[in-house]
């Protein structure tokens, strides 16, 4: 819902809602039957609140806003290239083809300026502690997922990370590190 709210708004009635307390109810259980649906096919009215929350919150960053919806991007855009003997294909969230620059911030309050003079492949993503999504990135392998993307789009990722109860918006470029780690990954996954 998240995604498609934000890249794709015009397929949002496609996807169910369902205005319940819990996924425990009675008449929650009768609508997935009389849908043919299974549990989480389904979106419940409070999710669907909070996530429209959180998109509010990302959108109103003009950083934000200027990435997804600025001149020369693309959303949902697919690929496919052999990447070490194997094909793989992928469907970025948001290509942006126009140069740009963001200023993070580190642990220990340090700025850096990330410049992408060609663009970027940015990745949206939600997170139940933005503090800890650095470690969150190495657990669901998004560096894996970078490395990939890269290869594809031939262009550097970019993640945009909100914390899921604070709305709290976080910028994540990947490093040269980060990325290695992901094709060491990709390397030994085709080798198993």
């Amino acid at each position: 819902y998240f995604h498609t709210k934000i890249l794709e708004p015009e397929k949002i009635d496609t996807i169910p809602i369902f205005n319940s307390a819990s996924r425990n109810t009675n008449a929650f259980k009768s609508y997935l039957v009389d849908q043919f649906m299974d549990t989480y096919d389904v979106l419940l009215e409070k999710e669907k609140n909070k996530l429209d929350d959180l998109v509010d919150k990302l959108l109103e960053n003009y950083i934000v806003f200027d990435l997804i919806y600025g001149n020369k991007t693309q959303y949902e855009v697919p690929n496919i290239k052999e990447i070490y003997g194997q094909m793989f294909k992928g469907k970025c969230d948001v290509l942006v083809q126009h140069a740009f620059e963001i200023t993070v911030e580190d642990r220990q309050g340090n700025t850096q300026v990330w410049e992408y003079p060609n663009g970027a492949v940015v990745d949206l993503k939600t997170s139940s502690d933005i503090q800890k999504f650095r470690h969150s990135s190495m657990t669901y392998c998004y560096d894996s997922q970078a490395y990939i993307y890269q290869q594809l789009f031939d262009k550097p990722m970019l993640f945009i990370a909100i914390d899921k109860k604070l709305g709290t918006i976080k910028f994540s470029p990947c490093s040269e590190e980060f990325i290695f780690s992901g094709e060491s990954k990709v390397k030994q996954a085709i080798k198993i």
